[in-house]
């Protein structure tokens, strides 16, 4: 920890606090609109991010993981998108994984009832299956609330399997929302980290 930018001497008694110390802080702002959240959460328990959702406009969450495997697991996905079908004040959701299996196991369903509500969507490196996209896309069309949709996946074979006239669909709506499909191993992350 660079103690330049506190008032803090070195060798006070001062110690940083925990992740799961900062998140239960965070999380318990009255004005809390937008969290974002990356990396190391084993410490935190599942719990308190979901209970923070009702509060939130923004959720982004970036590689994180809640346990010792880095990866963003099945649960996290579904508790997280079961609290934003429940509360439905969220309105953006950004969630970047590491990994292509974070979503294996969710019921395609389950992102589409999450999606639907929303404004503003981005799901990257989370391993997306042809049948979750396919709700998804779905959703997106007969939702009243979403804007912008973004889908970043490594595996082009995945929109082979999406029924093509839910592609054509896409095609004839051109201009009401924006959908983009990204095929890219890497996602662009979007809490930056300090160098």
């Amino acid at each position: 920890m660079n103690l330049t930018q506190t008032r803090l001497k070195d060798g006070s008694d001062f110690k940083p606090p925990t992740a799961n110390e900062l998140v239960k802080y965070s999380t318990n702002l009255a004005n809390l609109k937008e969290l974002g959240l990356s990396d190391n959460l084993m410490e935190v328990p599942m719990s308190v991010l979901v209970q923070a959702i009702p509060k939130l406009t923004i959720l982004k969450l970036q590689y994180i993981f809640f346990s010792d495997k880095f990866k963003m697991t099945k649960n996290v996905l579904e508790e997280v998108f079961k609290a934003v079908t429940k509360w439905k004040c969220l309105k953006n959701l950004y969630i970047i994984g590491d990994d292509d299996e974070s979503s294996a196991g969710v019921s395609p369903k389950l992102f589409a009832d999450a999606v639907s509500g929303l404004t503003n969507v981005y799901f990257g490196g989370i391993g997306l299956t042809a049948p979750q996209v396919t709700e998804i896309l779905q959703a997106s069309l007969l939702s009243k609330t979403l804007k912008k949709l973004t889908l970043q996946f490594s595996d082009i074979f995945i929109l082979r399997e999406v029924p093509d006239e839910l592609k054509k669909l896409f095609l004839e709506k051109e201009g009401t929302k924006e959908i983009r499909i990204i095929i890219d191993p890497n996602p662009e992350p979007f809490i930056k980290r300090p160098k």
